[in-house]
């Protein structure tokens, strides 16, 4: 009992430490495998056409789907899927990644 106390009282302890902030990378071009491009941010703002082209031809082994705002996605991740998620008028909302 007196080791249950004290294990409880160790975890109420812990609610309270300081959790590190996550890390802002500003906007560097991150990849996951050595040589292979795995972002897009410059596709920001640019047509899906452009968009696709660009994934394409940085990385072919990707597939790439164009993903209305606001549309309902699974939450798998895929590392061999890019989602190109666009506005209304057909232009790259966020930076194009796999997953």
């Amino acid at each position: 009992m007196r080791i249950q106390a004290l294990f409880l009282l160790f975890l109420s302890a812990c609610a309270f430490l300081a959790v590190p902030e996550a890390v802002e990378l500003g906007g560097e071009d991150l990849t996951m495998t050595v040589g292979a491009k795995r972002t897009w941010p410059e596709l920001v703002g640019k047509p899906y056409a452009e968009a696709e082209a660009a994934i394409k031809r940085d990385a072919p082994d990707l597939t790439v789907s164009k993903v209305n705002s606001g549309s309902i996605v699974t939450m798998d991740f895929r590392e061999d899927r890019v989602r190109v998620f666009v506005d209304k008028e057909g232009k790259v909302e966020k930076t194009p990644r796999p997953g």
